[in-house]
Parts: C-alpha cells; sequence; structure tokens
C-alpha cells in the first residue's frame, strides 16, 4: 500500500461526517475519496456508515458495521421469534450520536431503528393512555357508588314505609277492638272517626 493511500487512511477517522467511497481504477488500484470517481463504486464497510452527529443507523445496515461506527451497545435484548431471533440494541450517548436509540437486528442486518424521540412519543402515549384508564376506573367507581347509595336508599325508603304501615295498622286494630268492647255513642262515633283517618292514612301511603 502506498503512502498516499496511507495518508487517506489515516485522514478518514477525522471526516466521520463525509461519506467515503472506495473504486478501483481500470489497473487495479484502489482509490479512497469522498465522492464517486468511477461508474461503479463501492463504498467503505464501516467507515461507509460514518454518520453525522446526530444521525442513526439505516435499516440494511450490517451489524457488523453498526459496532464500527457506533461502538458496542450499552444493552443487548434478545426475543424469538417464528423466523428465529432478533437483536434488540439499546445505545445512550454513543460515538457519532447525542441522542438515544435502539436498533432491531434480525439476519445480521439491522431492521429497524427508534429514537428517543420515538420512545418519549411512546411514553407519553402510554401516560395518556394511562391517565385515560385511570379516568374510567374513577368514573366507574363513582358510578358503582351512587348505585349503592340509590340502592341502601330504597332500601331505608322501604323500611320507613314498612314501619309506617305497621303503626297505623296496629292503631285501626286497637280501635276496632276498642270498638268490639262497646260504648256510648259519643265514644263509638270518634272511634269510627279516629278509624276513617288511619284508613285514609294507610291508603295514602299504599299500606
Amino acid at each position: 500500500m502506498n503512502k498516499a493511500v496511507l495518508l487517506v487512511l489515516a485522514a478518514l477517522p477525522l471526516c466521520a461526517q463525509a461519506q467515503v467511497y472506495r473504486w478501483v481504477d481500470e489497473k487495479g488500484k484502489v482509490h479512497y475519496g469522498d465522492r464517486p470517481a468511477a461508474k461503479e463504486v463501492k463504498r467503505v464497510p464501516g467507515l461507509l456508515e460514518a454518520k453525522a452527529p446526530d444521525a442513526v443507523p439505516a435499516p440494511g445496515m450490517k451489524a457488523d458495521d453498526v459496532r464500527k461506527a457506533y461502538g458496542e451497545p450499552e444493552r443487548v435484548h434478545k426475543v424469538s421469534t417464528k423466523s428465529g431471533e432478533t437483536l434488540v440494541w439499546t445505545y445512550r450517548k454513543s460515538k457519532q450520536v447525542a441522542r438515544d436509540f435502539v436498533v432491531k437486528i434480525e439476519g445480521g442486518e439491522v431492521t429497524e431503528v427508534s429514537t428517543d424521540s420515538a420512545s418519549d412519543a411512546s411514553r407519553s402515549a402510554a401516560v395518556s393512555q394511562a391517565g385515560s384508564a385511570a379516568a374510567q376506573a374513577e368514573a366507574r367507581a363513582a358510578e358503582q357508588a351512587d348505585q349503592r347509595y340509590q340502592q341502601e336508599r330504597a332500601q331505608r325508603e322501604v323500611a320507613a314505609k314498612e314501619q309506617r304501615c305497621a303503626s297505623l295498622r296496629e292503631s285501626v286494630e286497637r280501635i276496632e277492638s276498642q270498638e268490639r268492647r262497646g260504648g256510648s255513642a259519643a265514644s263509638m262515633d270518634g272511634l269510627r272517626e279516629q278509624k276513617r283517618r288511619y284508613s285514609d292514612q294507610m291508603w295514602s301511603q299504599g299500606c
């Protein structure tokens, strides 16, 4: 490898934000540069994905290239699926990206990437759903409490009515007992009047 190529390679880490291309000329000589100089251009693995400071991996990128460009993930989670095993890599404040992101890898390639903003949106949605669920639960609890109150109120009213009716029936029975014992005409008229009033109250109370 000649000195020019070595100098180019040495300068590549300093140009991480630039796109790096590799091509071979007609004589078989390998060249590197920031723009294609031939019809057939091959990007340099790893260096190809040297991203701008806020760029994240793209779907289709090789897992090894992700490691080269962004370093080792902070956390690796394996998920078994019908098609095989899926790896979930979590990056926090990686070498190239200031924000957090998560990479899903299947078959050695990136299939999905989510950023912290997407995570924030998911968290916001979860909080919103939780708040909605809490509101619904509170509404159900209030409705159930109101139903219990109405039932207890109805039971109290029934009990009070039964007590009033029982008292009126006792009064009528007492008057009828006095009528059977007999008495003066005036006293009998008074008893009949009292019985009439109690009977009217029983009718109005629905006894």
